[in-house]
């Protein structure tokens, strides 16, 4: 029960206890993932827009492998920078080029 208070109170109310239960050991890698997530997704969308101003007719596929990232995880950036009106793509898929709309440096 008291392992139970202490993990209720890491979680509700931002409390640092210690959680030393063996078998029930929550590590802090869980509770921080989204933020790291959050941070290297940023990190890959301002390389995505970097790549995107040097090459302009770079591919999805390019980009993937230059950031050694999946394809689908470039297409979900790509799909942001457009919703964020950072980027806009010009012609078909292939044959066109990307539009670097608005330059955060």
């Amino acid at each position: 029960m008291e392992y139970l208070n202490k993990f209720f109170g890491n979680l509700l109310l931002g409390e640092k206890n210690l959680l030393d239960n063996r078998e029930m050991q929550i590590k802090d890698s869980m509770m921080s993932g989204k933020e790291s997530s959050q941070k290297s997704s940023q990190k890959s969308s301002q390389k995505i827009l970097e790549l995107m101003r040097q090459n302009p007719a770079i591919t999805t596929m390019e980009l993937a492998q230059l950031l050694n990232i999946s394809r689908r995880a470039i297409a979900k950036q790509t799909a942001l920078l457009k919703e964020k009106g950072l980027i806009r793509r010009i012609g078909p898929d292939k044959g066109g080029h990307w539009e670097v709309l608005n330059d955060q440096k």
